[in-house]
């Protein structure tokens, strides 16, 4: 899957939302509950951001595909015997993606966690805000100081 989300431009693609209501199915017939939609996307946050690792696939599609194509920007273009080239796809990721811009620069273009950094950001301030309770801002506040501390 990862392969597939690396090469081709699906990241806008409704199957995407299905495999990931898929993997929620699933997810909720192991535990034996029903997942609210809060919930879920915790549970598809890094486990270090406090999640249970089971990462969205609808979310990974356009992080995947940029890094694989920042990465292999100097191939293509050494291959095309090209400076400059034009990928569309990436192009309309990008243009889709402006507002979590500003944290992908230079050479760190061509890793996948950094573009995946901005959204799960979101999300988690989603999380955040949605747990307006104080037992679940408690249970918040426990994950994460149980989580390692990480460059990124």
């Amino acid at each position: 899957m990862t392969y597939l989300l690396r090469t081709t431009p699906c990241w806008n693609n409704q199957l995407l939302e299905k495999m990931d209501n898929q993997m929620r199915v699933g997810l909720e017939k192991i535990l034996n509950t029903e997942l609210s939609d809060m919930q879920w996307l915790q549970a598809s946050l890094p486990v270090r951001d406090g999640g249970l690792g089971t990462r969205r696939v609808s979310m990974l599609a356009s992080s995947a595909y940029l890094a694989s194509a920042a990465s292999t920007d100097s191939l293509v273009s050494a291959i095309l015997s090209r400076t400059e080239w034009r990928d569309i796809h990436r192009e309309e990721m990008l243009e889709a993606r402006r507002d979590s811009m500003p944290a992908v620069v230079g050479p760190n273009l061509s890793r996948q966690r950094n573009w995946d950094r901005p959204l799960i950001d979101s999300d988690k301030t989603k999380v955040w805000t949605g747990c307006s309770d104080p037992l679940s801002q408690a249970r918040l506040r426990a994950v994460e100081a149980h989580m390692p501390e990480t460059g990124s």
